[in-house]
């Protein structure tokens, strides 16, 4: 087998997604610092969408102006149904309609002036069956109504990324009561709905996970859950043949009492979430709270975590998106551990054995990945400790009929010898490594 270079791994097109809720009508001096940021898509966010018109063929001029001019300036652009209001493709949602064929006629003029201009369609954030005034209440209905939108797209979408955010695993529990599990509001929205859709699709959900609560920072047990699931039901639709994109929706500018969701205050907090989305086979980003008003270019430090955390994850997955993910196995450190029971939420759903990677021990709790090519295989490891911590992981790997690696821990890559098939490592908090032997 040949193996890849230095070059064909972190020389390469290969780029993530990675957008956030924008101004409908975007601004220079806005725009400038958004894409320096590292962003690449850009939503367009507008309650009600009011650029859906009747008497301007659909789209009222002055956001068909806001896209070209996003064009000019280099972004993908999403068009999002914010807040999930019913006037957005309200008449494709038959029968809620009464419309016989569900398509009133603006709608589809809309649909063909963005040909060519829109990138792909937010289509709908955490769907449920109470969560939206003209969901049914019934839990099945709901799902059948979102086809709707489905229709919408296939019809006019182009093969544009189609981009829908699932609930995560305790909105599913408030909103029905413990009747319906996680895994099954996915399973059930990939069969009713993804494998309608003919185009590329996220399979996406929002579970933020650095929290504190009585002057505490702590890690929210759920989250390794949410994202685990999200991985192993996309790795069945790839493995099916559909065009599959995981995206995790990040943290950024959003302390919540309610939910214990802390201010992020360090660069390790934002590096912690996207590494550990890139282990769980991240192929797009979406950082929530970026960015209503002008809030992401008022945060000072923060805007230079987030800028310095999108270009690290593009550099790591220029080697990664040449391989498909294939599963992760965790470990506990035996130095410093606390996520003994996140952990074992996903025993379940993670790998028995590695193929090539032999033996891993870590002086801290560790998340592994493993990534293939036809045979070829390349590692992912994270420092798995809530980063406000300051915990370092010791990690030692040992690989069976390899004897050196190409390594990557931020910044640049390099060739390493093992010593008798081992390579040992110390990642900082929210620190991560990929290791490709050789």
């Amino acid at each position: 087998m040949v193996k890849k270079s230095i070059n064909e791994l972190f020389g390469n097109n290969a780029e993530l997604k990675i957008f956030a809720d924008c101004p409908a009508k975007p601004e220079d001096f806005y725009m400038d610092a958004y894409i320096a940021a590292g962003f690449n898509y850009y939503i367009m966010t507008e309650d009600y969408v009011p650029f859906l018109n009747k008497e301007k063929n659909g789209i009222n001029p002055d956001y068909l102006e806001a896209l070209e001019y996003l064009k000019r300036k280099g972004l993908k652009v999403l068009i999002r149904n914010h807040g999930n209001k019913p006037d957005y493709l309200k008449y494709a949602l038959n029968p809620v309609s009464g419309l016989s064929d569900g398509y009133p006629e603006y709608f589809n003029n809309a649909g063909k002036s963005l040909q060519g201009l829109a990138d792909g369609y937010y289509m709908c954030d955490e769907p449920s069956d109470s969560y939206v005034e003209w969901y049914n209440p019934a839990y099945s209905a709901y799902l059948d109504q979102l086809t709707g939108l489905v229709e919408w797209y296939n019809k006019y979408g182009q093969k544009t990324y189609f981009h829908i955010n699932l609930l995560q695993s305790y909105g599913v529990e408030m909103v029905h009561g413990g009747s319906v599990s996680f895994e099954k509001y996915v399973d059930d929205f990939i069969d009713k709905i993804l494998k309608k859709v003919n185009g590329p699709k996220s399979l996406s959900s929002d579970y933020y996970p650095l929290a504190a609560k009585g002057g505490k920072n702590f890690l929210k047990e759920g989250f390794l859950y949410d994202c685990m699931t999200i991985a192993t039901k996309a790795k069945r639709l790839i493995e099916e043949g559909h065009d599959v994109y995981i995206n995790y929706c990040l943290q950024a500018f959003y302390p919540n009492e309610g939910l214990f969701i802390r201010d992020l205050n360090a660069y390790e907090d934002f590096s912690f979430q996207t590494n550990v989305s890139l282990c769980l086979g991240a192929k797009t980003f979406e950082w929530y709270e970026w960015s209503y008003g002008k809030a992401g270019i008022s945060q000072g430090e923060k805007y230079k975590f987030v800028k310095k955390a999108n270009g690290e994850a593009q550099k790591l997955y220029k080697a990664l998106s040449l391989f498909k993910w294939n599963g992760a196995m965790t470990f506990e450190g035996s130095e410093y551990s606390c996520s003994e029971n996140a952990f074992g939420l996903i025993k379940d759903m993670e790998m028995k054995e590695f193929s090539v990677l032999k033996k891993v021990q870590c002086s801290a709790d560790t998340l592994v990945s493993e990534f293939h090519d036809e045979g070829d295989y390349a590692y992912m490891a994270v420092n798995y400790t809530e980063p406000s911590a300051k915990k370092s992981d010791t990690i030692e790997f040992t690989f069976d009929g390899f004897e050196q690696a190409i390594v990557y821990i931020e910044d640049k890559p390099e060739k390493v010898k093992f010593d008798g098939g081992k390579y040992i490592v110390t990642l900082k908090p929210g620190q991560a490594v990929f290791v490709y032997p050789l």
